[in-house]
């Protein structure tokens, strides 16, 4: 019930957000339209009058002509064309468009005159204003400028009624217009919040399901390549939970095994020493060395075991300096000899001297050993180990290499897992913990080291590791 309080909450709260996002466009609209609108309507309107009087005034002066059309362009915008003499005490002389007199008791005389006058006042050659002509708003634009030979001004006015009636227009369609979007707007937010919550709601469904123990679920995508990658990481998620279980029944049911086969053994030959051989001294040595191999066996899984774990809890970077990797590994094989030649076992071995890294040896070393111990347990009849360090553009490669029956291509990965051993490959008795591939990956994960495996059927397996070399000459001795 709370998931879905929670999905309904998801749509209400979309629905809401595409609703404000309109809102807030609409505002934006109005204040363009009804704030900006008139300033710019204005300043349209001047830089017009001005650029038109200056054609006039020039017009004027070279040649004593108006140029009409500048002036009924002028015209068509809602703008009078006027050139006055200067003021007089009562009147004012009009001599274009045509010629006449206005007096103080006429309606503009005051706005005409005073333009004039400031203009005057000011000392400028042009000038522009606001007023109110017969009640109505207007700009003008003044210039002074020589008519015939005589010191005019030239008089440009615009009524600015047009102005109001077509805010108020455009305000009654803005009103119109912001209801009319508000409804679409609110439906189609609606629609769109519900289709983006769908697949939400299917897909917390189905991990409801999930998360009671159905594994038969499958998370499906939904029309949205984020909610698609969603939902393919979750079906990835799915995959690697249900592998993980897998391998932690099978780590379980394997150490069991292991701990039961040596716990087995250590009570069988106790209790023989106990009631057979406690007086016979070989057959005693004998049932004991049995009793102290297994005990060994123990000791070496729990020790895997524990370093494991410590390997992969600890969250502190393992201490890395500079070494010689070709004494490391020389030494590692050396470890081997005695025991190999006495199996009959023929390593292959093309070390190249003074191979310098920064790592940690110590774990650089349990790594090489293991791999080593690995190469040997799972090689060929021909019982040949090869072992390779060579060094390329300043990188050095690490391969060990055997010549037992491979790994299966889907097995590749699976080989870097806890307590991973394939029955199928090995030509003999294996003694490890199977943990050995699983503490390699932990440790060279941490060492930020590049590393995998080449393996093909039936000829045998390439595990190699790379590191980034070091001068020699630059070690702090």
């Amino acid at each position: 019930m709370k998931i879905k309080d929670n999905l309904k909450k998801l749509r209400v709260n979309l629905f809401i957000y595409f609703l404000i996002f309109t809102v807030v466009l609409v505002f934006i609209i109005w204040i363009l339209q009804t704030v900006f609108f008139e300033t710019d309507y204005k300043n349209s309107h001047a830089s017009q009058m001005n650029t038109y009087a200056e054609i006039i005034a020039n017009s004027a002066t070279a040649n004593g002509n108006v140029n009409e059309s500048a002036v009924t362009t002028l015209k068509e915008s809602g703008v009078e064309t006027l050139i006055a003499t200067k003021p007089k005490v009562s009147s004012i002389d009009i001599i274009y468009p045509s010629r006449y007199q206005l007096t103080e008791q006429d309606d503009n005389f005051n706005i005409y005159t005073t333009a004039i006058n400031d203009l005057i006042k000011k000392g400028a050659t042009s000038l522009s204003g606001e007023t109110d002509i017969g009640g109505l708003p207007s700009i003008y634009n003044i210039r002074k400028i020589v008519y015939h030979g005589e010191d005019c001004y030239l008089l440009l006015i615009c009524n600015m009624s047009q102005l109001k009636s077509t805010v108020t227009v455009l305000r009654f369609q803005l009103i119109i217009t912001t209801i009319i979007v508000l409804v679409i707007s609110a439906f189609i937010s609606w629609l769109i919040a519900g289709r983006l919550s769908a697949p939400i709601d299917k897909m917390s469904a189905v991990a409801e399901k999930w998360a009671h123990g159905d594994e038969s679920v499958t998370f499906t995508e939904g029309g949205y390549s984020e909610i698609d990658q969603l939902a393919k990481t979750l079906n990835y998620a799915k995959a690697e939970k249900a592998k993980a279980q897998t391998l932690q029944r099978d780590l379980l049911a394997n150490i069991s095994h292991d701990l039961k086969t040596p716990l087995t053994m250590i009570k069988a030959y106790a209790e023989m020493i106990q009631d057979i051989s406690g007086n016979d001294s070989q057959k005693r040595l004998k049932h004991t060395g049995v009793i102290i191999d297994e005990a060994d066996r123990l000791t070496a899984l729990v020790n895997d075991i524990l370093n494991l774990s410590h390997i992969q809890s600890t969250t502190l970077p393992i201490e890395k300096k500079p070494f010689n990797l070709s004494l490391v590994v020389e030494n590692v094989i050396s470890r081997f000899n005695t025991a190999l030649i006495k199996d009959n076992y023929k390593i292959s071995k093309n070390v190249f001297p003074n191979v310098y890294i920064n790592a940690n040896q110590e774990k650089i070393e349990e790594v090489i050993y293991n791999l080593f111990s690995n190469a040997v347990n799972y090689t060929g009849d021909d019982k040949v180990v090869k072992v390779y360090l060579t060094v390329k553009d300043n990188k050095a490669t690490l391969e060990i290499i055997d010549t037992g029956r491979g790994i299966k291509s889907e097995q590749i990965d699976t080989i870097w897992e806890k307590y991973y051993r394939s029955s199928e490959t090995h030509q003999r008795q294996i003694n490890g913990s199977g943990l050995g591939l699983s503490i390699v990956k932990a440790i060279l994960t941490n060492q930020n080291a590049d590393f995998g495996v080449i393996s093909k059927e039936n000829v045998g397996s390439n595990f190699y590791i790379t590191f980034d070399t070091v001068n020699e000459n630059s070690i702090k001795v």
